[in-house]
């Protein structure tokens, strides 16, 4: 009985540990996800810019540079805007957004700029939108430095404390 008990108070203590470890490696894919949805926008800036090319030829070759979920999710916008002419740029956007951005660890701050971004680009696409795009580029900039700042504060943290709440139970269990 007491081999049994022992090994439930390891097994808790390791569940904890990783639950720890788990929550700093979700701030770790936040600020990366920020940095590839900041080569993005970028890549289009540049697209549109400088090569004068449509958005949604931006939006397919920014996903080229891009890693998993933003890699889709400029592809199919993208795709799914030219398939699909007069479909209201946002709508596809926000769908797109739903798809393959809500559970991907960006928080919701992250995701209503995301949002924000589409409905400034549905607006201004006639126009050309380099101006707010140079905005957007900062913004997410921001956000990546904070998550950054938050990263480095709390992933050992969050590590330390699911260690500790291992030993507790370890303790409590024993």
């Amino acid at each position: 009985m007491d081999e049994l008990k022992m090994a439930g108070a390891v097994l808790a203590a390791v569940c904890a540990a990783m639950l720890g470890f788990t929550l700093g490696n979700d701030l770790k894919r936040r600020v990366k996800l920020l940095q590839e949805l900041y080569k993005g926008i970028v890549m289009i800036h540049q697209e549109m810019d400088y090569m004068k090319a449509p958005l949604e030829e931006a939006m397919r070759h920014a996903q080229t540079i891009l890693e998993e979920p933003l890699s889709s999710f400029f592809r199919e916008t993208g795709t799914r805007l030219e398939r699909l002419p007069g479909t209201p740029f946002f709508s596809v956007w926000e769908e797109m957004v739903q798809r393959y951005l809500a559970d991907s660890g960006l928080a919701p701050e992250d995701l209503e700029l995301v949002a924000a971004l589409g409905r400034q680009l549905g607006e201004t696409e006639a126009m050309g939108a380099g101006n707010f795009l140079a905005v957007y580029e900062q913004r997410v900039r921001v956000l990546t430095e904070k998550a950054e700042e938050e990263y480095g504060n709390k992933a050992q943290l969050y590590g330390r404390l699911g260690v500790l709440g291992g030993v507790f139970l370890v303790i409590l269990l024993l």
